[in-house]
């Protein structure tokens, strides 16, 4: 199975390597030639430099052949784009991750059938723990889980920019009050806030750590 994954971002650097440990052939595309270059010599899977808004560069990363197209830039008109162009030049599925939830009739209105939104996946999380049903990380793929972490401690008052976290994990979503908040850079936490990540299961531990917990 042969994967493109647009974006080298925490998001994109976790599904490329959740992939690579399910025997999945992955090429990571990054715009940044400096997260390129060190991409390239920590993961072990093909990089390539370059705007996966263009086409040049998804027929550089043979797109025609993809069994799975993501893209995960974290810009959503970019990965709209980008889905749009893999789906034109062949790849058999096509995922686009959404950031804002508003632009989501847009993509499936343009063809785009598979948009995963975080926040989204973060409410179906709290609601399946509250009616005891599969939760959506009981579901996501070997080594990946979303687990949900009370921010307490010195985190209230810190900034989503500020927070320290490890490789290997995504914060998804913040929720507060019962309501799931976008973790905007510049959005600070309050007691009785918590954190959804998405993380590798051997990344918990440092985790958990890096926000005053136990190892």
């Amino acid at each position: 199975m042969k994967a493109v994954v647009a974006g080298g971002g925490d998001v994109g650097k976790l599904l490329a390597e959740s992939l690579q440990e399910i025997k999945v052939e992955v090429t990571l595309i990054e715009s940044d030639a400096e997260r390129a270059q060190s991409l390239a010599e920590e993961l072990d899977c093909a990089v390539l430099h370059g705007d996966a808004a263009t086409l040049s560069v998804l027929k550089d990363a043979d797109c025609a052949n993809a069994d799975l197209f993501v893209a995960a830039t974290g810009d959503d008109r970019s990965n709209i784009l980008s889905a749009l162009l893999a789906k034109q030049l062949g790849a058999k599925r096509v995922v686009v991750i959404l950031e804002d939830p508003s632009l989501e009739d847009v993509a499936r209105g343009l063809g785009l059938e598979n948009v995963v939104i975080p926040a989204r996946l973060a409410v179906k999380e709290v609601i399946a723990i509250a009616r005891g049903t599969p939760r959506p990380s009981e579901v996501l793929g070997e080594g990946v889980t979303l687990v949900k972490i009370p921010v307490k401690g010195s985190l209230p008052g810190t900034s989503v920019s500020n927070l320290k976290l490890p490789e290997g994990t995504v914060l998804c979503a913040v929720i507060r009050g019962g309501k799931i908040l976008q973790p905007s850079r510049d959005l600070r936490l309050e007691e009785g806030d918590e954190l959804l990540f998405l993380v590798k299961e051997e990344k918990l531990p440092n985790l958990r750590k890096a926000l005053g917990g136990e190892d």
